[in-house]
């Protein structure tokens, strides 16, 4: 397994869990029915995001069935062909489309998700201001 995860299957299902949870928030889940392709244009949000939750299941599923302790590696074999495939795609467009901004962009934002919905679900559990369920009451 990486580095530091070896031997640690704990860590391993606990990962995988936090996976399948922030999966859930874009419809996919192991084992799920893929969506269809809607009859929009390809490049619309619509078909975009159906692509994404097919692509996110089936990876899932892929994960899921990896041997107890290895789902890590998993999730980063598939994070590399994923990323290669973007590159291998964007590789066919015309230099001047600027297509590798957008996809280094679009792997930006994804890594920055599940931190980011990490500290919004941790913000929301704790107290809250001005709520005097907490036992006190903040003017501001």
């Amino acid at each position: 397994m990486c580095g530091d995860l070896d031997g640690d299957t704990a860590l391993d299902e606990e990962l995988f869990g936090w996976l399948i949870g922030s999966a859930k928030v874009h419809g996919a889940a192991p084992g799920g029915a893929e969506p269809e392709l809607p009859a929009s244009e390809p490049g619309s949000n619509e078909y975009m995001t159906a692509t994404f939750r097919g692509a996110l299941t089936r990876s899932l599923t892929d994960i899921s069935r990896a041997p107890e302790g290895a789902r890590v590696d998993a999730i980063r074999s598939h994070a590399i062909v994923l990323a290669r495939l973007a590159g291998f795609l964007a590789g066919h467009l015309p230099p001047e489309s600027d297509v590798f901004r957008d996809v280094v962009d679009a792997l930006m934002d994804g890594n920055r998700e599940p931190q980011t919905s990490a500290a919004e679900h941790f913000h929301d559990h704790e107290h809250h201001h001005g709520d005097d369920r907490d036992g006190h009451v903040h003017d501001h």
